[in-house]
C-alpha cells in the first residue's frame, strides 16, 4: 500500500473548501445585512466571514502542484531544477 495521500485526496480538498467557501461568503453576507439592519456586530462578524471565505475558495483552486525553493518559498514548475525567482538548486 502507499503511504501519503492518494490523488483523489488532492480533488476532494478542493471540492470540500470549495462548498465550505461558497458557504461561509454566503454566511457572511446574511451577518453583514443582519448587522446593517440590526446588531452592528454582525457587520464585523459578516466582513470576517466574507474574508474567509474568500481565502477558501482562492486555495480551492490551487491544484498543490509544483515544487518550492527551499531558499526564497517560491513555487517552480514541477519539472524544475533550479528556482526561477533566485536561481537555487533545487536537487
Amino acid at each position: 500500500m502507499r503511504r501519503g495521500r492518494a490523488d483523489h485526496d488532492q480533488a476532494g480538498l478542493q471540492r470540500v473548501l470549495l462548498l465550505g467557501g461558497v458557504l461561509t461568503v454566503l454566511a457572511g453576507v446574511g451577518f453583514a445585512v443582519w448587522g446593517l439592519f440590526g446588531e452592528s456586530r454582525g457587520l464585523v462578524i459578516g466582513v470576517v466571514l466574507v474574508v474567509f471565505g474568500a481565502a477558501c475558495l482562492v486555495v480551492s483552486r490551487d491544484d498543490g502542484r509544483g515544487r518550492w525553493c527551499p531558499e526564497c518559498l517560491a513555487r517552480n514548475a514541477e519539472d524544475a531544477t533550479v528556482c526561477e525567482r533566485c536561481g537555487h538548486d533545487l536537487g
